[in-house]
């Protein structure tokens, strides 16, 4: 939920608040051996810090996917 909060964050151009989420999130992940989560965590921060929200691009159009928006 918190990962959640700090995407909001970062889309809403609060990259700050957006990197101190990520990192209560990357915590919790840390605390609870969850390395997946917490690598996933890192690469976010890296985005916020770099002034960049977090996408899904999984669904955009492709030239292999046309008929998708």
């Amino acid at each position: 939920i918190v990962g959640t909060l700090a995407a909001a964050y970062a889309e809403a151009g609060r990259f700050g608040e957006a990197v101190k989420a990520a990192q209560r999130a990357l915590d919790l992940a840390t605390a609870q051996t969850n390395t997946a989560q917490a690598d996933m965590i890192r690469a976010n921060i890296a985005l916020y810090a770099a002034g960049l929200p977090l996408r899904d691009t999984s669904q955009a159009t492709t030239p292999s996917n046309p008929t998708r928006p």
